[in-house]
């Protein structure tokens, strides 16, 4: 059984420059899509059984968003009966005269029952393109 799980990303705004990585320690397959209502930014694939700690972005990847709405990250855990938690902190850049000026967003995902929360580790960074 697989189990899949939305995490919303709130407040990114279309032109914003998107980066975002994500990490893995979980021993199952795992598929984590970046995407909106028109657009898929990012499809990443845990593919193998090791626990040891993966960087499946191999390094970080960005591109400006599309503004298609409801942009979010869709994670889904293969082979489990065991439900999904994850753990999501969103903050806000604050510039010189405290202006937003751009978020940044985590997630820590439990895919077991160790409750760990390092099974998957995904981060976005957006932020207002300047001129």
């Amino acid at each position: 059984m697989d189990q899949k799980k939305v995490y919303p990303v709130e407040d990114v705004q279309k032109g914003d420059y998107m980066v975002w990585s994500v990490c893995s320690q979980a021993e199952r397959n795992a598929l984590v899509v970046l995407r909106d209502d028109k657009t898929v930014y990012a499809t990443i694939k845990k593919t193998s059984h090791s626990t040891e700690l993966q960087d499946l972005t191999n390094g970080t990847k960005g591109c400006f968003y599309g503004g298609g709405g409801n942009l979010r990250f869709e994670v889904t855990i293969y082979d489990t009966s065991n439900p999904q938690y994850g753990s999501k902190s969103m903050n806000g850049v604050i510039d010189g005269n405290a202006h937003i000026v751009g978020r940044t967003m985590s997630v820590c995902v439990e895919d077991g029952t160790d409750n760990d929360y390092n099974d998957l580790y995904i981060t976005l960074a957006s932020w207002k393109k300047k001129g």
